[in-house]
């Protein structure tokens, strides 16, 4: 039997609605595994007075390229990865949120190419401006509230995501009305490890860890020109540990 033009058509042209449907209709399983890893990060720096001269050694767009690498996401190139990068400091006022950046994980090979690479564009650019902005925040703040501060900067992630992650750029020495890292620390900075309990508990007293933040990575980038400093960062490290947080101390990212 002859097929007429007419006919033919019609076939062709169920066969291709079948196809794109079965490209299209795919189960809530299979979506999981084409959508990329969601990444939630916070940028955290604090601007009191005792870190303005570490943050001359800050490079912006060195710390952007790095983050960007690690999730993932280049510049005019498609991904399936989502990442939302907060961008947060610590001083007398807590921590304010001061913005952030977001690029939604969507499945592109089912979306417009060329609406992906934009979407990612957008997000590497304004990511790129607001860490360099956060960066070269200027330090005015003579009070650094780190213990509340980083608590904060936890609390605004989403601890469902796959990689979790907080960098902080701090000299880590808290002076608030939690506690005080004073004069006897600077003079002798192995008592931040002896006094540790102590002042463990003057920091669960003022507000507790929430066990929600658990397995969360927190990065603290520590100066190497000062013990005081790095002792300080040792302390937070071991503080955080004892609360199932993955922490490490580097001197740059």
């Amino acid at each position: 039997m002859k097929l007429s033009n007419k006919n033919i058509f019609n076939a062709l042209s169920l066969i291709g609605a079948m196809l794109i449907l079965s490209a299209t209709v795919i189960s809530c399983e299979e979506k999981e595994q084409l959508i990329g890893d969601n990444y939630e990060y916070v940028l955290l720096i604090d601007v009191s007075m005792s870190y303005e001269g570490s943050k001359a050694t800050l490079n912006g767009n060195d710390l952007h390229a790095s983050l960007m690498q690690e999730m993932g996401i280049e510049q005019n190139s498609p991904t399936s990865n989502g990442a939302r990068i907060h961008f947060s400091y610590m001083g007398k006022s807590y921590l304010p949120i001061v913005s952030k950046a977001e690029l939604e994980p969507k499945i592109w090979m089912l979306n417009p190419r060329d609406d992906r690479i934009n979407e990612v564009n957008a997000f590497y650019d304004l990511s790129r401006q607001r860490t360099n902005d956060l960066l070269s925040r200027n330090a005015t703040d003579q009070i650094s509230n780190l213990y509340r501060g980083m608590l904060n900067g936890l609390s605004q992630i989403d601890h469902s995501a796959q990689h979790r992650k907080m960098i902080v750029f701090a000299d880590y020495i808290e002076s608030s009305i939690t506690m005080e890292m004073g004069e006897d620390y600077f003079k002798e900075p192995g008592k931040l490890q002896t006094d540790y309990e102590k002042l463990k508990d003057l920091l669960v007293a003022s507000e507790t860890v929430s066990d929600a933040f658990e397995g969360t990575e927190i990065v603290l980038i520590c100066p190497e020109n000062s013990l005081v400093t790095y002792e300080a960062a040792k302390f937070w490290k071991r503080f955080y540990e004892e609360h199932n947080l993955v922490v490490s101390i580097r001197s740059s990212y």
